[in-house]
């Protein structure tokens, strides 16, 4: 489901494919997991990896805007990548879109994040 931390400190949780299948444990699973390392990851800075999501719900979306402001809380970040083109227009459809960065795959996202402040 998820690797513990990149190289760079940064948590990343990949979305199990199960996720974007309707299957409501296994999209439970996640987002308790994710609200969990939300609240605890040092340094506070995630990114989620939906790559093999074709489907996120109202559940979901509720579990990373819950996750986002954990996070925000700790002065951390939260960002999304490898989003399908489906789950990217809920997104932008629900104006979420702006509320974090997202790239189109953990590489990119990685690299922005451990990017110096210019």
């Amino acid at each position: 489901m998820s690797q513990p931390t990149t190289p760079h400190q940064i948590t990343l949780l990949e979305t199990p494919a199960e996720v974007g299948s309707f299957d409501e444990e296994a999209t439970r699973r996640f987002c308790g997991e994710l609200l969990e390392r939300a609240s605890r990851v040092d340094p506070p800075w995630v990114i989620v990896d939906l790559t093999h999501t074709t489907y996120i719900g109202s559940h979901f979306l509720e579990s990373l805007v819950r996750a986002w402001k954990r996070l925000k809380a700790r002065d951390g970040r939260l960002v999304l990548c490898g989003l399908r083109s489906m789950v990217l227009e809920v997104m932008q459809i629900a104006r979420l879109d702006t509320l974090w960065e997202i790239y189109d795959n953990r590489q990119q996202a990685i690299a922005e994040m451990t990017r110096p402040p210019e």
